[in-house]
């Protein structure tokens, strides 16, 4: 399984019906589905990666603070990942790429 210590590493503690509840930071969500989408062998799994990204960043481009994370997040991943990302960004989310591209 692919980038899973991405989304171990970047994690938040959230509180469901009174138990803490460990789940990725929304930015390294979308990231990750971005990132393996193209590993996908299944047929209409990269589709619902893309998708689930998509909405994801969305909302993250809506909320200043989110957005602020989203580009720490961009910051700290390994150059060869990160030209991976702007490509997929390019052809799938393009407000990604232009966000990969500033940095």
């Amino acid at each position: 399984m692919r980038y899973l210590n991405f989304l171990s590493e970047h994690s938040r503690l959230i509180s469901y019906a009174d138990i803490g509840v460990k789940v990725p930071e929304p930015a390294v969500f979308a990231i990750h589905k971005l990132m393996i989408s193209g590993y996908r062998t299944k047929a209409g799994r990269e589709d619902r990666d893309l998708e689930a990204a998509a909405g994801v960043l969305n909302w993250i481009f809506t909320q200043p603070d989110e957005l602020k994370k989203l580009k720490a997040v961009l910051k700290s991943i390994p150059k060869r990942r990160l030209k991976n990302l702007t490509a997929i960004s390019a052809r799938d989310y393009p407000q990604l790429r232009d966000e990969i591209e500033k940095n």
